[in-house]
């Protein structure tokens, strides 16, 4: 398995995608469920929210910690996965013209993500659970 931080988008994530894409897709699937299951009950055990996405027919796990959900007045909208997808869903007519990419982009990074700090010690932390449990 590989993980990896998900580069040049709103908001930290880890990626977790097999090392191997061409092994058999019976192994890759356990593989990424067995990480993905340890990374998401880490973050269960420290008490830090979290969405999963998955995609490429299975074989990238997105993983997103993130701050305690809430509704964000500007937008009217709330961080559900598909926001952070990129998918914008406003609740009224007038919060949806007022936003623009950028201020929807902001809003994630800012108001979603949890800051480069605090991602980076999550991800030392991580670091040193795989290491002293899977090494």
């Amino acid at each position: 398995m590989i993980i990896e931080e998900l580069e040049d988008y709103p908001v930290h994530a880890f990626v977790v995608t097999p090392a191997d894409p061409k092994a058999d897709i019976a192994e890759i699937f356990s593989s990424l469920s067995f990480a993905a299951g340890a990374i998401i009950n880490f973050f269960i055990d420290l008490d830090i929210p979290h969405n999963m996405m998955i995609a490429d027919n299975g074989q990238t796990i997105y993983i997103i910690p993130r701050k305690f959900e809430r509704e964000f007045k500007d937008f009217n909208i709330h961080a559900s996965w598909l926001e952070i997808a990129g998918l914008a869903v406003s609740r009224s007519k007038d919060a949806h013209q007022a936003m623009t990419a950028e201020s929807f982009e902001k809003t994630l990074s800012t108001e979603v993500s949890l800051e480069k700090t605090e991602f980076e010690t999550l991800k030392t932390k991580l670091n040193e659970f795989f290491t002293s449990k899977y090494t």
